[in-house]
């Protein structure tokens, strides 16, 4: 109860305060359960006026509100696919996409039908993506484009961006910082199924380009490339951690041992690092497992 009112009081400073209470009481009101019909009643007003003006992140914030769960959900999924097909636009995009899936954040979609969290996830990690690479985030890049390629695929859903596009994405982001790696995952691209005809001379460009590179790089260097860092650097996070190594724990993001401190999932036998879940965190507000509970931030 104590750490109820005191998020409460955090959020009564944020700039947006009446957005951000009104989605934290939601998370914590769930089927409206505790919140006055009157507040039911104009959030209900808001999602109409929201989307007669064509205001999707509000209409999906007011559905939010008023507990129409559903609607929430197919409102921001719906306004994402059609933000996605112009591929020009998606930087122009990301502000718009990240509101939306932030104010679905706050629904309680792990109870909802695995299409429409499948739905939500895929987005969630492709906008996240997105996020990452304009921030610098290179550690949690490419599991993010893996996470929309593996729930594309196991769902069958009808994604605007191909699945070899966003995996492109995620090498072309790497590759300048770590081009041995980005080397490596070209070739797992160009042996994926469903490579768009235009793509292939694209990779074999860059790979061209990165081969060249890498090899330069060595002769003046002396050495190989380095380990993937996260751009996150936490207080202690690389200290050892009592157990760890008797237990040695591996991140199910990078398949690499975990020095340090983990960060447990919400299964209890996965885990991911403290500076991993620091940079998931911030650009996507699901936890990796794709149950569609939210990730709490270390």
């Amino acid at each position: 109860v104590k750490l109820y009112y005191l998020a409460h009081d955090y959020w009564q400073l944020h700039p947006e305060k009446d957005e951000k209470l009104a989605l934290f009481l939601s998370r914590h009101h769930t089927a409206g359960q505790g919140r006055a019909s009157e507040q039911l009643s104009y959030y209900k007003g808001v999602f109409a006026q929201a989307l007669a003006s064509e205001n999707h992140p509000l209409a999906v914030v007011g559905a939010v509100c008023s507990s129409d769960f559903d609607t929430a959900a197919q409102t921001a999924v719906s306004r994402m696919f059609n933000l996605c097909a112009d591929r020009s636009m998606f930087y122009d995009h990301l502000p718009e996409m990240r509101h939306m899936i932030w104010a679905v954040a706050s629904i309680p979609l792990h109870t909802m039908e695995v299409k429409t969290i499948a739905s939500v996830l895929a987005f969630a990690s492709f906008v996240g993506l997105l996020d990452a690479i304009q921030k610098g985030y290179y550690d949690v890049t490419l599991p993010l484009a893996q996470t929309v390629r593996n729930i594309v695929y196991k769902q069958k859903l009808d994604f605007p961006v191909p699945v070899a596009r966003v995996l492109m994405m995620d090498v072309e982001a790497r590759a300048g910082v770590y081009p041995q790696q980005a080397i490596e995952s070209l070739q797992s691209l160009a042996a994926e199924s469903n490579v768009p005809d235009d793509m292939p001379p694209l990779i074999n460009s860059l790979m061209a380009q990165l081969l060249e590179g890498v090899e330069r790089e060595k002769v003046s260097r002396g050495g190989e490339e380095a380990a993937l860092q996260s751009q996150i650097v936490l207080v202690g996070s690389s200290l050892p951690a009592g157990g760890c190594a008797v237990e040695p724990r591996v991140s199910i993001l990078t398949n690499r041992r975990i020095r340090g401190s983990a960060v447990v999932l919400e299964d209890g036998c996965s885990f991911i690092s403290q500076a991993e879940a620091a940079s998931w965190s911030r650009v996507n507000p699901f936890s990796p497992l794709n149950t569609g509970r939210r990730i709490l931030p270390p």
